[in-house]
């Protein structure tokens, strides 16, 4: 007899039963595993730089599916937070309007960063320390500036994060992703996979590497490009620092934290990195220091 709507069904099992299935699930999952192979993509041109998407599938099939998740989800986000495409959402907004459940989102993260690191973090491509833009109490946004925005030290983030959820589909057969995109990389799956942080000199080997399971890896800095990073409180640029790398549980906290600790004294930087869970940082000043957070370390000998 069915139980009655409402009622909860209690099975009660021997723990016999229960360390027979645990077993069984186990192996079943360990056959699934060893029949999924690596696959790589590779793409240039995509956000203004590179995408290496690695999976590991059962079959060439689910490894093509879950390509073209991330190609869609590429699209569909550019579309989205674009600061350089006239015809995105970010770039359409005026005003005072109900904005994409997305964007809304990473605007409001956007703006606990600002507060959070006294605008270290800030979303104007101007110098400021002001908010640009307020959440209605009916959930509508509205720009208080016409200082234009540029979401790029959150958005590659936020990107890499939703195009790894995207692609990975263990029922149909994708057991692990990782998303590289220009830098910003993460994993997921159950496995540790190896990631390097690169030094300025094309051959010059490996700063760090670390393991990284179900986590991400973000890389910022002055190296290779020349300057490019600003100080948003004073529209200086950036020389105490050659690059910050960020470890985090997602891809779109690495990416706003890696800006961030460029911007900080590194005091500050190991400080805020200790007192973010997961969060560990590798610091490269301009005299060539390498300096990271007590947790980096843990990453390193996994």
């Amino acid at each position: 007899m069915s139980p009655a709507w409402g009622l909860a069904l209690v099975v009660r099992v021997a723990p016999a039963a229960l360390a027979v299935a645990s077993l069984v699930v186990s192996v079943l999952a360990s056959l699934a595993w060893a029949r999924a192979r690596p696959w790589s993509f590779h793409y240039e041109q995509v956000l203004g730089t590179s995408l290496a998407l690695r999976v590991r599938a059962t079959s060439r099939q689910a490894a093509e599916r879950a390509e073209q998740a991330v190609l869609a989800e590429l699209t569909r986000l550019e579309r989205l937070f674009s600061s350089f495409n006239p015809e995105s959402e970010l770039r359409q907004w005026q005003g005072t309007q109900r904005l994409s459940p997305e964007l809304t989102e990473l605007l409001e993260a956007a703006e606990y960063w600002r507060e959070k690191t006294g605008s270290a973090f800030h979303p104007g491509v101007t110098a400021g320390t002001a908010p640009l833009w307020r959440r209605e109490s009916d959930g509508r946004m509205t720009r208080l500036s016409a200082v234009p925005l540029t979401l790029n030290a959150i958005a590659k983030g936020e990107i890499v994060d939703r195009a790894c959820a995207a692609a990975l589909q263990p029922e149909a057969g994708v057991r692990e992703v990782v998303v590289n995109i220009g830098g910003d990389l993460c994993v997921r799956g159950p496995r540790l996979v190896q990631a390097t942080v690169s030094a300025d000199s094309e051959n010059a080997p490996p700063l760090s590497k670390v393991w990284l399971c179900n986590q991400a890896l973000a890389t910022s800095g002055t190296a290779r490009r020349g300057l490019h990073l600003y100080d948003p409180r004073t529209g200086q640029p950036v020389t105490h620092l050659e690059s910050a790398s960020v470890i985090a549980p997602s891809a779109r906290l690495a990416d706003v934290l890696a800006t961030v600790f460029c911007v900080l004294p590194v005091e500050e930087s190991l400080t805020l990195a200790e007192n973010e869970e997961g969060v560990a940082c590798f610091l490269v000043t301009a005299d060539g220091q390498r300096i990271s957070s007590p947790r980096w370390a843990t990453f390193e000998r996994r």
